[in-house]
Order: structure tokens, then sequence, then C-alpha cells
């Protein structure tokens, strides 16, 4: 069970998206997990056996999580990509996320 939930505090991309490709997450995969995590969510991975994995998923399930096929979806429809071009300067979530957890953060451009 892999999902990703909520706003808060990133992580290194870079690690995490090797560090998933390691654990067997396909290349497309781990970098959209990747980019989640680098806009400011977290990335819940549970390896439990099949009940226990089953009572994970209820529990997070509970807990708002984002659908993140959605979620990379709007994410290309901004300009994202797996392979790591992009090509928006809209506004977007990750922004939102941004300041919410750093309300000094600016777009490029932004007047403050």
């Amino acid at each position: 069970v892999a999902t990703l939930t909520g706003a808060g505090v990133g992580a290194a991309a870079g690690g995490l998206l090797g560090g998933l490709a390691g654990a067997g997450f396909g290349e497309e995969e781990a970098a959209t997990y990747s980019e989640g995590v680098r806009r400011g969510g977290h990335l819940v991975v549970v390896r439990a056996t099949e009940p226990r994995a089953i009572e994970a998923e209820r529990i997070l399930d509970r807990h708002n999580p984002v659908d993140i096929a959605h979620r990379s979806s709007q994410w290309r429809d901004e300009g994202w990509s797996a392979t790591g071009t992009t090509t928006s300067t809209a506004p977007g979530l990750d922004d939102d996320v941004r300041r919410a957890n750093d309300p000094t953060w600016r777009r490029p451009g932004d007047v403050a």
C-alpha cells in the first residue's frame, strides 16, 4: 500500500526517487510519488501481510488521502512530466502547499 497524503514537509526528491526505484517501484511511478513529496505531500509506504495492509489502508483512508493518479493528471495538465520537465508556470496546488508551509514563500513574479 502506498498512499500520498496531506501537505507537509518534503524530502530530498533525488534520494527518494532512487529509494523508490530500488524498492521496486517503476520509474514513472517513483517519479510521480517523488514529485508529490517535492510539492509538499507525504508518502506512506507500508510493507505488511495482506490483512495488516488492508487495515493500514483503512486507517489511511480515514485521513483524506490524495488520489495520486488524479493529482498527477493535474500536474501533467500544468506541464509536468515524469521525466522532470515542466513547461507551465501556472500556479498549482504545490504553490498552495508551499505557502501553507512557508508564509514568506513567493512564486517568481509574485508581488509581496
